[in-house]
């Protein structure tokens, strides 16, 4: 057990790069690394002013994950820089709810957030601030967000309007 973060946790992944590394995300404004191995996390980074609802690792950039949070932002951290974010994204009218790095292409971050939207970022392009496209087919605010990983760019989100959307972004 872990207990180290001091208010809601919302949510863990593992590390796609390393077999007993796991980050958190919490209310506490906190990003933890750990290491299973370690009665203790290896790093923290103060990454928002607000609850971090929402975090994903980059499957293609070692080191490299990405925070969505109450407010409003999806910053890109690298581990190496704990100090600072590499990017720190906006757009979102609303809080953060779910994030997703492309398990097909390393620039390429889904988003969806309370505002209702879906929002597509492209992390090395720096035109309109990184933002790609953005969608609105729900009516309430959206909670989950996945790429397929057998057809590539195919995206399924879901909301309290009870409804599942795909769509086919041409990425």
């Amino acid at each position: 057990m872990y207990h180290e973060h001091t208010h809601c946790i919302y949510q863990t992944i593992w590390s796609p790069h390393a077999p007993d590394i796991f980050a958190s995300a919490a209310g506490d404004h906190s990003l933890k690394i750990w290491d299973t191995k370690c009665p203790r996390s290896i790093q923290t980074i103060m990454a928002h002013h607000n609850e971090i609802l929402a975090l994903d690792w980059n499957k293609y950039r070692e080191g490299v994950l990405v925070t969505g949070s109450v407010d409003k932002s999806i910053k890109v951290w690298d581990l190496r820089f704990p100090d600072r974010e590499l990017l720190c994204l906006s757009g979102h009218e609303y809080a953060i709810r779910r994030l997703k790095c492309s398990p097909h292409t390393p620039s390429i971050i889904g988003s969806v957030s309370y505002d209702m939207t879906l929002r597509l970022w492209d992390i090395d392009h720096s035109t309109n601030h990184h933002l790609l496209k953005v969608y609105n087919q729900h009516t309430e605010f959206v909670l989950g967000l996945d790429f397929n990983l057998h057809i590539p760019g195919q995206i399924a989100t879901c909301a309290w309007d009870e409804e599942i959307v795909i769509l086919q972004p041409h990425l």
